[in-house]
């Protein structure tokens, strides 16, 4: 549930996804070594696949942030229920400060993205970062890999 924002409207929450297009030989390329390209794919697919789930059951509005614009319909299928932006070209600071400003523009009052490999985040967090940015202007989550 979105707590009410100022004069009683309901906040809207917004929780997007970055995701890439998970195809062999363009996603989670530093596995290939490891899995191969069509077992990276696969990672990459399962990874999205249940980072959706969690983004899906938080209770925000769920956003889906792809790459390639061309792979619009393809992710869409993955992601039912999602709203769909494409990415902006540029590096992946680009990509999430446009992906941010998008749903600003679209409406959203808080918004808050992940990275597609993010299945282990459960919807809690997401609930508790959105919580956070009523004390905050940003929320930061760990990230292990750096």
């Amino acid at each position: 549930m979105t707590p009410s924002g100022r004069g009683g409207r309901r906040r809207r929450d917004a929780l997007a996804v970055i995701a890439k297009e998970p195809v062999a030989g363009l996603a989670k390329t530093r596995l290939v070594p490891a899995l191969g390209a069509a077992g990276a794919a696969r990672a990459a697919a399962a990874m999205l696949a249940d980072t959706l789930a969690a983004v899906r059951a938080s209770g925000a509005e769920p956003w889906l942030c792809f790459t390639p614009a061309a792979a619009r319909e393809r992710l869409g299928r993955l992601a039912p229920g999602f709203g769909l932006l494409a990415q902006a070209a540029g590096d992946l600071g680009d990509r999430l400060a446009a992906c941010l400003a998008d749903l600003l523009a679209a409406g959203a009052d808080r918004v808050a993205i992940v990275g597609a490999d993010t299945p282990q985040v459960p919807p809690a967090s997401y609930r508790r970062a959105f919580a956070l940015l009523d004390e905050a202007d940003v929320v930061l989550g760990p990230a292990l890999d750096g």
